[in-house]
């Protein structure tokens, strides 16, 4: 929260949060369904997950630091 400034927490947190868990979240099951119908295994899920986690990791890392300042 700290890195937003404090006029803009409320609503940019909102609908970042909102609009990208809404269309990664949203369509994750579709998507892994089929995964399962086009290869018919599952390996492929723990790919597509990987891939997700990598991606927030990096976007994490993308994010500058504010805590030190008012």
């Amino acid at each position: 929260m700290e890195m937003f400034p404090e006029h803009d927490r409320l609503f940019g947190c909102t609908v970042g949060f909102i609009s990208r868990v809404g269309s990664f979240m949203g369509l994750t099951p579709m998507i892994e369904s089929s995964l399962i119908m086009v290869t018919g295994g599952v390996t492929e899920l723990a790919f597509y997950m990987s891939e997700a986690g990598f991606a927030a990791a990096a976007t994490l890392c993308l994010i500058p630091g504010r805590s030190g300042e008012p």
